[in-house]
């Protein structure tokens, strides 16, 4: 699964819209949190084999005709099951640790998906009312009379920049607090202030 999540991730970076890369994260994050659930039943299932085996090695301590004494060769291989048993419960812990930490990248990368593809349109718009005032400067300079057109696109242009950056607020904000109720991302972490000030930028 991890591979598959890791391809995925890889492709949607390189090839995907902004809409399908959001879609694939969210994919992702729903993969992490199986992952998640998965590794906490095994923490479950060993939890219970290794209190198991503490209390059998307890009852076999306190039975003086169990053969079992500490430091015995029976002894040994049970203290060592148990500690096998702890290493696979901390290993589980980990990767629990792991997939969180990759929910919460999965956040940021929708965030900045989000910020990027308001960006890309303010990009175009740029460029677009350039064009315009290019066209206006040429105009001015042959002595050429430009009709008021020229300018209501301009203000037209203007008017949808002001659209944009007012619906890229919104949509990182919305970003944001979709990333803090999920409880992967915390309000005072670092990703939190880094996306406080994306959105303050705008």
């Amino acid at each position: 699964t991890n591979s598959l999540i890791d391809r995925r991730s890889e492709y949607a970076s390189e090839y995907l819209t902004s809409d399908k890369s959001i879609t694939a994260s969210r994919q992702n994050i729903s993969d992490y949190q199986s992952l998640i659930e998965n590794s906490k039943t095994q923490q479950s299932t060993i939890a219970q084999e290794r209190d198991a085996l503490k209390q059998e090695l307890a009852n076999m301590l306190a039975d003086k005709n169990s053969g079992i004494t500490k430091g015995s060769q029976g002894y040994n291989e049970m203290v060592k099951e148990i500690q096998d048993l702890e290493n696979q419960y901390d290993e589980l812990g980990m990767d629990i640790i792991t997939y969180s930490n990759k929910i919460s990248e999965e956040y940021v990368n929708m965030f900045n998906t989000v910020s990027q593809d308001y960006e890309n349109k303010l990009d175009m718009a740029e460029h677009l009312a350039t064009e315009y005032n290019n066209a206006l400067e040429l105009a001015e300079a042959k002595g050429l009379i430009t009709t008021s057109g020229y300018y209501e696109q301009m203000q037209k242009i203007e008017q949808e920049k002001l659209n944009m950056y007012n619906q890229q607020a919104e949509a990182m904000n919305k970003a944001l607090y979709e990333a803090i109720a999920s409880g992967e991302i915390e309000v005072g972490s670092q990703a939190y202030y880094d996306m406080c000030n994306s959105i303050n930028q705008v």
